[in-house]
């Protein structure tokens, strides 16, 4: 049985070596000489000899051999060789770019956040009518002071500003956020303050603002003394407190990145005189973080308490129910969709890197046609097929290497050509990372095996003397191509430049 591992050249070798061992002869009474091994002892030493045997190529040494001799072969043919690469590095680069879209909606969580694993997403719903929403004013505050789960609750919403005055006047994209909202998510400012509790407690009365570190740098010059001054707002004066991190974009991967952050109760939304009353007016995205040693799962079960007060509070809240949901980012409706979105991108390009695979492994086929001659003569002088199909899964390895190698640029250019195909506005980074070239790393060799793989075992079963035949006809069928070289099958072919025989390929 262990022979089978053993390779066709060295197999009758160990079966003569090792059948002499379990063959020894007895001695008197029919016992065993004394260190012959007995069957379990001869399992224990053949099996593994034969998985040597079989393995012992395989050193570091081999290997290199392998990738020297197939870069050798690979430089010998340059047209092929780029031809072949490029076409695989279109294929593995246009998968890696759709990952990069998956990683930076789905796996990665916003940038500039402490511990973001321990945030939680609060949504609305119904048990009539289950779906994902936001909430009122007054039903955030009763979820922050009835979650004992949770140590912090926040929220905020997109707003639209128009700043400066006359001919400075420029509209940017901000959010109004809770006075809790920088401390829950843990951010601390790059200049000055950021919002405290404090600054959202009365509507209408805290024009404080905090400023992005882009909106600071490009309309203030990153003036060090911006904290403190004046800015107007919709035609009225702004105290700016502070400037968030340059790395902080939010909470959300959709829609634009916020530039301007004022307190929630400065919307006007609100009823200057009874926002708490206010149940009916959802419009706040609502957030948490964990506390320290909650789970989530025990933290999902707390809300049911919570949805009971909610309910019990207001007349509106009927039926009402407060969900929770892993991380930020995108809320689930949202992932649901770009998940379905990146899918759908994600069988097209597979498809496409099928079809990138299958041509490249025609091409290696053919290529291997050209090189009968070279393989029949190796398998003739002894090689074993298992030596000669490594060295072509090796070669396609390499070639794999070089076609990663193409498709860098292409995934590092992804970032900024995806948002420009995906129909909706994204805060979300899509620049590759660490994650994303693991990925191309990995997808392009099991792209560079998978084409490897037809041509090796189309030759590991082939035969010394077939093969060669078949080299020989390939060289016969070269010289009839050729209108300099006589026919062999023909001696009329030797006298004269065209031979006059329709019976030969020479007339034609």
């Amino acid at each position: 049985m262990g022979a089978v591992l053993v390779p066709g050249s060295g197999r009758a070798e160990w079966l003569e070596e090792w059948s002499a061992e379990l063959d020894a002869p007895t001695g008197p009474a029919g016992r065993r000489p004394e260190g012959a091994p007995g069957v379990l002892e001869f399992a224990a030493g053949a099996l593994p000899h034969a998985l040597w045997m079989r393995t012992e190529g395989w050193t570091m040494d081999g290997i290199l051999q392998d990738v020297r001799y197939a870069i050798r072969v690979l430089g010998r043919a340059p047209g092929f060789t780029w031809v072949a690469a490029a076409t695989l590095a279109l294929g593995i680069g246009a998968n890696a770019a759709i990952f990069s879209l998956v990683n930076g909606l789905v796996l990665r969580e916003p940038p500039g956040i402490a511990e973001p694993e321990r945030l939680v997403q609060i949504g609305r719903s119904y048990e009539s009518a289950p779906r994902w929403d936001v909430f009122s004013w007054p039903a955030m505050k009763l979820i922050e002071a009835e979650a004992p789960t949770l140590s912090g609750v926040a929220g905020y919403s997109p707003e639209t500003f128009v700043i400066g005055r006359g001919a400075e006047t420029e509209r940017v994209v901000g959010h109004l956020v809770s006075g809790s909202y920088f401390d829950v998510l843990g951010v601390r400012p790059h200049v000055g303050r950021l919002l405290r509790p404090d600054d959202d407690v009365r509507p209408g009365e805290h024009h404080v603002a905090v400023l992005s570190h882009s909106l600071w740098i490009g309309r203030y010059g990153g003036d060090p003394d911006i904290v403190g001054s004046t800015i107007t707002i919709g035609s009225r004066p702004w105290e700016v407190v502070g400037v968030v991190p340059e790395d902080f974009r939010g909470v959300s991967h959709l829609g634009t990145r916020p530039e301007l952050f004022v307190p929630l109760l400065m919307s006007r939304y609100l009823d200057a005189e009874t926002p708490a009353q206010d149940w009916g007016s959802s419009w706040i995205d609502v957030f948490g973080r964990l506390e320290d040693g909650t789970t989530f799962e025990e933290a999902s079960a707390s809300m049911a308490v919570v949805s009971a007060r909610l309910r019990e509070a207001s007349a509106t809240n009927q039926d009402m129910l407060a969900l929770l949901a892993r991380g930020v980012g995108l809320d689930p409706d949202d992932r649901e969709a770009a998940l379905r979105l990146s899918g759908i991108l994600a069988v097209i390009v597979a498809l496409v890197l099928l079809l990138t695979c299958t041509n490249v492994a025609n091409l290696f086929l053919s290529r291997a046609a050209n090189r009968t001659s070279e393989l029949g003569v190796r398998l003739a002088l002894g090689a074993p097929r298992a030596r000669l199909a490594r060295q072509l899964v090796t070669e396609s390895t390499v070639l794999s290497f070089a076609a990663i190698t193409l498709a860098i640029p292409l995934v590092a250019l992804a970032g900024d050509l995806l948002p420009l195909v995906v129909p909706t506005r994204m805060v979300a980074s899509l620049d590759a990372d660490v994650r994303v070239y693991a990925f191309l790393g990995a997808i392009g060799i099991a792209a560079g095996l998978l084409f490897g793989a037809v041509p090796a075992l189309s030759w590991s079963r082939s035969s010394p003397v077939a093969t060669l035949r078949e080299g020989a006809s390939t060289r016969r069928a070269t010289r009839l191509l050729s209108p300099f070289s006589p026919c062999t099958n023909c001696k009329f072919c030797y006298e004269s430049a065209m031979c006059s025989l329709p019976s030969c390929s020479r007339s034609r």
